[in-house]
């Protein structure tokens, strides 16, 4: 296969829409704008193109955090007044902290506008019967600016330790203030210090109210380039094998442009909702690509500690033998912070594994930030990514997984095996 008439075509594809459509917030027109022009695109390769529309609350993703800070003022000042009032708001606070700003649960999304987001969907079938699927996946939409990560880069990532170490703080602090007011004691100098500290914690909890000034990003990096190769993954699959033929023989293609993933994994969310017996039914494996951008830093993600999911083992060990195979240097890294579209497959079960091409030890200058532009990627990411996930598409195909999964002895077999010889009737039975 001429892989370069495949990848040749990403970057022009990218900088026509970075052109054309710009930043693309969740549930923008401008988002809309992509999946139209994937949608036209996609027609013209794969058997059936369908749109899933959903409805989601995407400005909850960051709207809440300034009213924690308000809440922690609130704090702050009950803390002095009424120790028990301070405990009931920084306990209910950390819980939002953890379930809505970590685990990205809809605890307040319905006090946010809502919207629709629209997740595209590409088939393409094999050359004969489905056997498995595979989901390529990537993302449309692009962030709204982190203000406080462009303006402090990697000192972003303490400051935003010390928010949780300050509710944290108070919310203990205040639970033994409580205990003590209650008892009559709260005049202790330890509770003094108590209040003290968590007031000079304020000034960095209260930068969070500039999180964001709600200016999207351009997005090369995060996440067109994932749209880029996955776009040209599906051409491939669909004619790239001799004489016309589809590549794969029994392995059903899916290619999923999601919406909404920078507002906390929506899209992806409601799609797996959606369709979750379907994906159960034939095995299915997803390939989620997003931040392809350093060549440097090609991972495969183990782990997303913040979703609290583990990917699939066997899926990533593929991954590895495949660019070991490609003469690829790639990593298995843990996803520290945030979370990826592969997760809401990984928490209904379903083999996933994100590739990644960012250096996820760091805040990367152009990461959820204005530099995310072409010019600031390098484009070998793209061309190694697409080899790479083909390779695991082919070896997929073979059915490794599926072999590898089961010892070769362990046969379920079409019939069952003889009985066993039993005595005559006549015999009588031994006694002891």
């Amino acid at each position: 296969m001429d892989i370069q008439s495949f990848t040749a075509a990403m970057q022009p594809f990218m900088g026509r829409v970075l052109r054309e459509i710009g930043p693309r917030p969740p549930c923008s027109e401008a988002e809309r704008k992509l999946g139209a022009v994937l949608e036209e695109d996609w027609r013209g390769f794969c058997d059936q193109v369908d749109l899933h529309s959903f409805h989601c609350h995407p400005r909850a993703f960051l709207g809440w955090i300034p009213w924690m800070v308000a809440v922690y003022l609130a704090v702050l000042a009950s803390y002095w007044l009424l120790p028990p009032l301070a405990f009931i708001l920084a306990c209910g606070a950390t819980l939002v902290l953890f379930l809505q700003g970590i685990r990205f649960r809809e605890l307040l999304d319905r006090f946010f506008p809502m919207a629709q987001g629209h997740n595209v969907v590409g088939v393409l079938r094999p050359r004969g019967e489905i056997a498995r699927r595979i989901v390529l996946m990537a993302h449309q939409d692009s962030a709204y600016e982190f203000t406080l990560w462009q303006r402090f880069g990697n000192l972003s990532v303490p400051m935003m330790v010390l928010v949780g170490v300050a509710f944290v703080w108070m919310t203990l602090g205040s639970l033994a203030a409580a205990i003590a007011w209650s008892l009559g004691g709260v005049d202790h100098v330890a509770f003094t210090v108590i209040g003290v500290v968590g007031l000079c914690l304020y000034p960095v909890v209260g930068l969070f109210v500039f999180i964001t000034a709600w200016t999207p990003v351009p997005g090369a990096m995060d996440n067109l380039s994932g749209i880029a190769v996955i776009s040209a993954l599906g051409r491939a699959a669909a004619r790239g094998a001799d004489d016309g033929l589809r590549l794969l023989g029994s392995t059903e293609i899916v290619l999923l442009a999601t919406s909404s993933e920078e507002a906390g994994l929506r899209g992806s969310r409601r799609f797996v909702q959606r369709h979750r017996a379907r994906l159960e039914r034939t095995p299915t494996y997803v390939i989620n690509l997003d931040g392809i951008g350093d060549p440097a830093h090609m991972a495969f993600i183990t782990r997303e500690l913040w979703q609290g999911v583990r990917h699939d083992d066997a899926l990533i060990s593929l991954g590895m033998d495949c660019a070991q195979q490609q003469g690829l240097e790639v990593k298995r890294i843990q996803l520290p912070v945030g979370g990826t579209d592969a997760a809401s497959f990984a928490q209904a079960k379903i083999p996933s594994t994100t590739l990644i091409c960012q250096d996820s030890t760091r805040l990367v200058p152009n990461y959820h930030t204005r530099l995310d532009t072409l010019e600031n990627m390098d484009p070998r990411a793209l061309e190694q990514s697409f080899q790479l996930v083909l390779a695991m598409m082919q070896r997929l195909d073979t059915g490794a997984l599926e072999l590898a999964s089961e010892p070769a002895e362990a046969s379920w077999g079409t019939q069952d095996p003889p009985a066993p010889e039993r005595p005559p009737l006549d015999t009588p039975l031994e006694t002891p």
